[in-house]
């Protein structure tokens, strides 16, 4: 298959990728093309704007920094269930998320102690000003020993990360499937996250994914696809011809 069949064929059986993610999957094949090449192949697909940097702490402190924040799902019987989340900024992996429709203080500070299990321990943890986050929260923190950081009052860029997070997965997840229920939100971040790091390429990571894999050189094979959330997505790899 030619490389703009194939730049075509992803963009088609991806209708949410654009041509960043495009270019990033093709480079997971050993195919270096750049996101300019995959727009002119696409032609009047618009391309998404690139994300930029926005603060030099977060990036001297990266490896050392974690982030936390909640993400509300209606069920199918419109029912609130409340995911929260805890990502770490160095490979914006999700290393911790749980679900209640009953959320508290006491309830989130054990999260944190469930995040940290093996003394995996960030220096300073970010979050917001929402209540939840009391006494209980601020005293497992400090014994864990995280200096939490709260961001300013609507200032929600100041927890960029976890807040594009977020937004990645409604974007490409949970707006594109009914909720059943809370054993089926699990089920479907479960098989999400597995994808999101292990073959999900990353902007922000220069096109690599969370869990770093080998990249493939480019060969004579074909290309395959293995569907994600019943071909919301897809993995592509390369077979022996």
């Amino acid at each position: 298959m030619g490389e703009q069949d194939l730049i075509r064929r992803l963009a088609c059986e991806n209708p949410l990728w654009g041509q960043e993610r495009i270019a990033g999957e093709l480079g997971k094949l050993g195919l270096e093309v750049s996101p300019r090449t995959v727009a002119k192949y696409l032609g009047d697909r618009a391309p998404k704007p690139r994300s930029v940097g926005w603060m030099v702490f977060l990036r001297a402190e990266g490896h050392h920094i974690w982030a936390c924040d909640w993400l509300r799902v209606k069920t199918l019987t419109f029912r609130t269930l409340y995911v929260f989340v805890v990502l770490a900024h160095a490979r914006r992996r999700v290393v911790h998320f749980h679900i209640t429709d009953q959320p508290s203080d006491v309830w989130v500070a054990q999260q944190i102690v469930e995040a940290t299990p093996f003394d995996d321990v960030p220096r300073f943890l970010i979050r917001d000003g929402d209540p939840l986050y009391g006494q209980t929260f601020a005293r497992r923190s400090s014994a864990r020993g995280i200096r939490t950081l709260q961001i300013p009052a609507g200032k929600p860029q100041c927890n960029g990360y976890v807040e594009r997070l977020m937004r990645t997965f409604r974007q490409e997840c949970l707006n594109h499937l009914i909720i059943l229920d809370e054993r089926h939100l699990r089920w479907l971040l479960q098989q999400y996250l597995a994808y999101y790091h292990r073959a999900r390429p990353h902007q922000g990571l220069n096109q690599e994914t969370p869990l770093p894999r080998p990249r493939l050189l480019c060969s004579d094979g074909v290309v395959r696809a293995r569907p994600v959330l019943g071909g919301l997505h897809h993995d592509y790899f390369l077979t022996a011809a």
